[in-house]
């Protein structure tokens, strides 16, 4: 398995057309992070709140698989400790730790216990593999990183091994 650390900002992926009224509130939360029409390829659709979108101008391939039935958007996508029915229950809700922090965020994705701050419930990868291990089968697991410094591999008993630290300076962080 392959774990970018990376993310997607879809505010700006897909933006509301300005012939929106939902573009202006876009705007008014965005601000200097707004794309401005001229930064936008057009789609339509139907079932929205907006009629027409726009993808970001880097992503023409997007818009042409949508436009061929190939592609979907999914916004608003992310860690939740538990349902949100709607924004009166927002303040009530048991939330993410750091829930506007990428990093927290990060972590979040990697333990996927996303409402304890750090990665104090070590990684899922290695949270499977102590499973696995300690389970009634007993299987021998190894759990593998690159570089050594991503939590999902890492349980509790089961520690992450280093394949080389030298493939991933060639490769690049994220790969």
């Amino acid at each position: 398995m392959l774990f970018l650390a990376g993310g997607a900002d879809t505010f700006n992926m897909i933006v509301p057309w300005p012939d929106c009224s939902l573009y202006q509130e876009y705007r008014a939360i965005r601000t200097d992070l707004a794309l401005p029409q001229g930064e936008l390829l057009q789609f339509s659709t139907t079932g929205q709140p907006c009629r027409n979108f726009g993808v970001h101008r880097r992503f023409p391939f997007l818009r042409s698989l949508y436009g061929k039935g190939q592609a979907a958007f999914i916004a608003n996508v992310g860690n939740l400790a538990a349902p949100i029915r709607d924004r009166g229950h927002f303040g009530r809700t048991q939330r993410c730790s750091g829930l506007f922090s990428h990093s927290d965020q990060q972590n979040g994705a990697q333990t996927l216990l996303c409402q304890v701050r750090g990665t104090a419930p070590k990684g899922t990868g290695g949270r499977i593999a102590d499973a696995l291990a300690l389970g009634k089968r007993r299987y021998e697991t190894t759990s593998f990183s690159l570089a050594g410094t991503s939590i999902w591999p890492q349980g509790y008993e089961t520690d992450r091994e280093i394949v080389d630290s030298r493939l991933y300076s060639r490769l690049g962080p994220g790969r």
